[in-house]
């Protein structure tokens, strides 16, 4: 290959880069304009997902993801459901999956519901306002001395010891009183 060649070569690529650019600046302005106008409220742009209840029967709608949470309704089988997003709960058959519904505050099992698109992960909020369990602290300072409890009940009597050693005799008593006269 001649010089010329190799410099036509490198022109062309700069022109293709050039393009390229252009296109994908032309695209990214294009694309949100693009999901606005997106009239599907499931899948859409706002993150929501649509599935179907895939039973026969209607299916509870529980107020958290639990089947030990109230039931606050149901959907028919073979309804479609807008999910907002997924966490694990309590297990249904094999499958510890349940889908926030998107319209309303209700929870559904996944057991029950085949998703069309993919469901993000749910936000992770703490229950009831607390977080996880932290690190155990250091031990605090011992305590003041508590009172003394009551006395014990009196014990058995012992057994009787053995006999001491014999003492060295006494000393003589002292001189009786004199007797009545005769």
């Amino acid at each position: 290959m001649s010089l010329a060649t190799w410099a036509d070569i490198a022109a062309a690529r700069r022109q293709l880069a050039a393009g390229a650019v252009v296109l994908g600046l032309s695209l990214t302005l294009a694309l949100p304009t693009v999901a606005q106008a997106s009239t599907n409220p499931f899948g859409g742009s706002d993150g929501r997902s649509e599935g179907k209840v895939v039973t026969q029967a209607d299916q509870h709608v529980h107020a958290g993801p639990t089947t030990d949470a109230a039931k606050i309704g149901s959907r028919k089988g073979g309804t479609r459901v807008g999910l907002r997003c997924k966490v694990r709960g309590k297990e249904v058959d094999g499958n510890d999956i349940w889908y926030r519904l998107a319209d309303d505050e209700g929870w559904m099992a996944a057991r029950y519901v085949k998703n069309h698109h993919p469901v993000p992960w749910c936000p992770v909020k703490p229950p009831h306002g607390k977080g996880e369990k932290g690190d155990r602290g250091e031990p605090g300072p011992k305590g003041d001395k508590g009172d003394p409890g009551p006395a014990g009940p009196k014990g058995d009597p012992g057994e009787r010891g053995p006999a001491g050693v014999k003492g060295d005799p006494g000393g003589a008593g002292a001189l009786g009183a004199r007797g009545p006269d005769r």
